[in-house]
């Protein structure tokens, strides 16, 4: 029965209205309030609101009787009626409490209750109104108090029990009224201040909410991950971006050891770092660490780890690791590069020098060291651009490696030269390498006759058997037995470079040995007309062979060209005649020639090339060289044409006789095949 009559009122009061929202917002313990005093003023105020009516009848103030029982009714209606707002409620229920109050000071003469019930409306206004609305209240409680007192002392109520209160009046109702209207303040400025700390708090709640959300998004979103473990290592909590930032972990590690999740060569390691941090809270660490990735790779953390197990929030070690496998990569990078030549792979001139010192030690005797350097590189170089001779470096690293240990340092020292260190090795085994080295060599050039040149490095070794020799002293000598080999060796192959370069010129070009046998023949006949010394008609049969040896450097497809070459083909044509000066300068069996090679397509009349020399300022092997060739490369089949009659070609040299060709040179030709 009960439950049912609160599910009534609940249902009028509450879900109709709706004014119960929200337990944690003033209001609604205000309306909570209000609730209270409706439901007890309707179960409670109908036994004693009929009571006293039945008081006031059998008294027979029927008047009063019957306005008690109507102020019930309307009172119910009110309440009750749907149409009518909770504000405009709270102000009936607070106005009819004060009127009974009013009532009850008049009509039963019970001053101090009367009073009492005044106070109590007041307070309820305090608990139930805004502070705007308090003030009507106040007004109206004040106006009322002040008409009493008013009507008392001009003697309206003589004759009533009020008469009674004249002398105690002033007192008991100031006194009421004071204590009435402190309350009501005080309940509302305690209310007030309960709702202010509530929205402070709902204030810092969602404040907090929103800090939570950054930085989650902030962990989540950072490079970093971030994981708390125990005294023992033991995983107590990880960062939610765990698995997305480092695959090869689980979302959630917590309830495992730490170091599980490290490589196994390292995770004593890193326990033995957790552990140090207990010493002394606070204590703080940075370490590296490697990792196995989900491939058996191997990558790298950096862990940044400090004792926080006094922290109330954290109580572990808080863990701040991020993934620096790319950075490891650059370094180690970086300091492969610092180390090591970038062409040969091998390790260079500063890393030499630094082990150099760490190897020079008793404990490493005899240490023998070997000095190579590279014959032709420099001819190689001018002839073949260095493209070429960087291959041939290349190569020549790769044969030193091959056949070296794996405790020997090798280097390049730079351009041509190479050294070698060889910790706990005599002196017979150096020279063992050596003969290995050279072996390899001679391999290669079998298995690849058709290059252009052959490798040769000529090799010195020494060794250092006792402290009281300088290792500076050992690698004089051995430089010196280096540049021995090199005198002997140095002819010969600047030969049989020349003779490679030869043949390939003559394999890549229309040049054949037929035309250079031609050349040689038709320029000793001119040399005889001209009278040349003996050394002039060896130069000058050299020069013929090869004066053309430059354009081994020019692409193959210009020098076979069937049609007409463009300008900028032209232009690289031309280099042909300094491409063979450079060749010759760095051959000593050529050097004579050089200059020769090098004129050989200038013109008598200046416009020729490379220099625009004039007349007799060209060298005169080269005018001869210049009218026999042209003759003979008129006179044979070419690629891109046919030879020319022995007749037409004549009329050629004389009509260019005195422009393109020495005068002179060109008649005593002229008279030596008529």
């Amino acid at each position: 029965m009960i439950e049912m009559i609160k599910k009534a009122l609940h249902k009028i009061l509450i879900e109709d209205q709706d004014f119960l929202l929200n337990n944690e917002d003033l209001k609604y313990w205000k309306n909570k309030i209000f609730y209270i005093t409706a439901v007890a003023m309707l179960i409670l105020g109908a036994p004693l609101m009929f009571y006293g009516a039945y008081l006031f009848y059998r008294e027979g103030d029927i008047t009063f009787a019957i306005g008690e029982v109507l102020i019930y009714i309307i009172s119910v209606i009110i309440i009750t009626q749907k149409s009518f707002s909770i504000g405009f409620k709270k102000y009936y229920i607070i106005y009819v409490l004060y009127i009974i109050s009013i009532l009850l000071l008049i009509t039963t003469g019970l001053m101090g209750a009367g009073m009492v019930c005044v106070v109590c409306s007041l307070i309820l206004a305090g608990c139930l109104l805004e502070k705007k609305q308090i003030f009507k209240v106040v007004i109206v409680n004040i106006t009322t108090f002040v008409i009493l007192t008013a009507l008392i002392f001009n003697g309206y109520f003589d004759g009533t029990v009020m008469e009674t209160y004249k002398k105690v009046w002033l007192i008991n109702g100031i006194t009421a009224q004071t204590c009435g209207i402190i309350l009501l303040f005080l309940m509302n400025t305690i209310y007030n201040g309960l709702d202010n700390q509530n929205q402070q708090i709902k204030k810092s709640e969602e404040s907090l909410a929103a800090s939570g959300i950054k930085h989650k998004g902030m962990i989540a979103n950072i490079s970093d991950a971030i994981v708390i473990v125990d005294i023992n290592g033991v995983v107590t909590y990880n960062s939610p971006n765990l698995m997305q930032r480092f695959t090869w972990m689980s979302e959630d590690i917590t309830s495992r050891h730490f170091s599980e999740e490290i490589h196994p060569d390292d995770r004593d390691y890193i326990t033995g770092v957790l552990q140090s941090l207990l010493e002394k809270n606070g204590l703080k660490k940075t370490v590296e660490a490697r990792y196995l990735d989900k491939d058996g790779g191997v990558g790298y953390i950096e862990l940044t780890a400090v004792n926080l197990t006094k922290d109330l929030n954290i109580k572990g070690i808080l863990i701040n690791f991020s993934n620096i496998t790319e950075r490891k990569m650059r370094e180690e990078e970086i300091l492969y590069l610092s180390y090591h030549d970038s062409l040969t792979g091998l390790y260079n001139r500063t890393f030499f020098e630094i082990e150099k010192k760490r190897l020079d030690t008793e404990s490493q005797l005899p240490l023998s060291v070997i000095i190579g350097d590279i014959n032709g590189l420099k001819i190689i170089n001018d002839s073949l651009g260095h493209a070429e001779g960087d291959k041939l470096l290349f190569t020549i690293g790769r044969i030193l490696a091959c056949n070296c240990r794996k405790e020997d340092i090798i280097a390049r020292q730079g351009g041509d030269e190479f050294n070698i260190l060889l910790p706990r090795t005599s002196n017979d085994i150096a020279y063992q390498i050596i003969d290995a080295i050279n072996s390899a060599c001679e391999d290669y050039n079998k298995k690849v006759s058709s290059e252009l040149f052959h490798i040769s490095i000529s090799l010195g070794a020494a060794t250092k058997t006792s402290t009281g020799l300088s290792l500076d002293s050992i690698f004089k000598i051995a430089e010196d037995f280096m540049y021995n080999r090199k005198l002997l060796e140095g002819r010969s192959f600047h030969s049989s470079i020349i003779s490679s370069m030869k043949m390939a010129l003559f394999e890549k070009s229309h040049e054949t040995e037929e035309h250079a046998q031609r050349l040689v023949n038709l320029t000793r006949a001119v040399g005889h007309a001209v009278g040349l010394t003996n050394q002039q008609f060896d130069e000058l049969e050299l020069f013929s062979t090869l004066h053309d040896i430059g354009k081994i450097g020019i692409d193959d497809h210009i020098l076979n060209k069937p049609a007409k070459l463009t300008d900028e083909e032209w232009v690289n044509m031309k280099k042909h005649a300094e491409i063979g000066y450079r060749i010759a300068m760095a051959s000593p069996e050529l050097m004579s020639i050089a200059y020769f090679i090098l004129t050989h397509h200038e013109r008598w009349d200046g416009k020729g090339y490379p220099r625009g020399l004039i007349g007799e300022n060209i060298p005169l092997l080269s005018r001869i060289l210049s009218v026999v060739d042209a003759y003979d490369a008129m006179t044979h089949d070419r690629p891109y044409r046919k030879g020319m009659l022995k007749q037409e070609a004549i009329t050629e040299l004389i009509n260019n006789a005195g422009t393109q060709f020495d005068p002179d040179i060109t008649k005593t030709f002229i008279k030596l095949i008529s």
